[in-house]
């Protein structure tokens, strides 16, 4: 049997089936309160977390969460990537921006929404530069 949130659905589950995708295995323990204290002792399907497609637990992070519903950074999964990362649509990971990047939508200095630094210092001479791919190495 598994169930959906707050919803009971009335499946049974035949002997070794696993879960379906979306929901990890749990037991019932005795002190559950609520919809599922008449299943204490019983097995049942619970839903994961929103931000996790494939789980065997509760929760975002990798322990528990073996494919993330949008993007992964790091050991969790999230549901867009932050700032200074851009999500790589291949892989589904959120990607550290350029060092020089303030911001980015891919790979290098290239592609950074705003540049850190504009001028650097150079054998005793200022320069600047009109994008962050001009200076960065």
């Amino acid at each position: 049997m598994y169930t959906s949130s707050l919803m009971l659905q009335e499946r049974c589950l035949r002997k070794n089936e696993s879960c379906p995708d979306g929901y990890y295995y749990e037991w019932v323990g005795p002190q559950e309160q609520g919809e599922l204290k008449p299943l204490a002792g019983k097995a049942v399907c619970r839903k994961c977390h929103p931000r996790c497609r494939i789980c065997s637990g509760y929760g975002f992070h990798e322990q528990v969460c073996q494919k993330c519903m949008q993007y992964k950074r790091g050991e969790q999964c999230e549901d867009e990537c932050p700032q200074d990362h851009y999500a790589d649509e291949a892989t589904q990971e959120c990607v550290q921006c350029h060092y020089e990047c303030r911001g980015c939508h891919g790979p290098g200095p290239s592609n950074c929404d705003a540049c850190r630094n504009y001028k650097i210092y150079v054998v005793g001479e200022l320069m600047s530069y009109d994008k962050c791919s001009d200076f960065a190495l």
